[in-house]
């Protein structure tokens, strides 16, 4: 039977996650992702909902970086989608990683949509746009190359970090939908467009 949803929408570059909840009930897989004005997307997922309810999720930053699996290369350990929801199976990039709790985020938590080309996280335009004090104006750069996303810190003042493990001031770092990113005290989860539509729903915990 044909998808009879509608295909008419297009959907901002910024706004509460609630926002795109709606639009994935009108639209089909494609029609959302030709509708989304980017390739990927952050979720912020350290809004609180008031003044007494915590941060639904938190990645502390770490200063010594966990040793590799015996024997498995150091760029095969990595956090990735699939271990977000509780996945014990190695994958063909690396060897099996443990189960994760998938960061949750309130409906009114704000997304952002990343250009195709990419942009810069900060307080100034020209991409992901984060008002928060403890963010530089051009926190990181986020780059989308043949199919491949990195990601890189430009002289912050407080730092990015990707899974807890901090980079270094201007040296590219891979970024994989799934990917959590602190850059200075927010926390973002980056997810591809068709991972967003897939997964909008565990984002709430629906």
């Amino acid at each position: 039977m044909a998808d009879t949803r509608s295909t008419a929408k297009t959907l901002p570059f910024t706004a509460p996650l609630e926002r795109y909840l709606r639009a994935q009930a009108l639209m089909s897989e494609r029609a959302f992702v030709a509708a989304l004005p980017g390739a990927a997307v952050f979720v912020r997922v350290d809004e609180r909902g008031g003044a007494d309810e915590p941060a639904p999720w938190a990645v502390p930053i770490v200063d010594v970086l966990p040793l590799p699996v015996p024997g498995t290369p150091g760029d095969d350990v990595f956090f990735d989608l699939s271990s977000m929801f509780g996945s014990v199976e190695a994958t063909a990039t690396g060897p099996a990683q443990p189960p994760l709790p998938f960061p949750r985020a309130r409906e009114q938590a704000t997304v952002y949509v990343v250009p195709a080309a990419g942009g810069h996280i900060g307080r100034d335009g020209g991409g992901v746009v984060v008002r928060e004090r403890s963010v530089s104006r051009r926190h990181a750069d986020v780059a989308h190359d043949e199919g491949f996303w990195s990601i890189v810190d430009v002289d912050s003042h407080n730092g990015t970090a990707v899974n807890g493990m901090p980079l270094l001031s201007g040296e590219p770092h891979p970024l994989r939908s799934g990917d959590v990113v602190q850059v200075a005290d927010v926390v973002l989860l980056f997810l591809d467009a068709a991972a967003f539509y897939s997964h909008l729903p565990a984002l709430v915990g629906a």
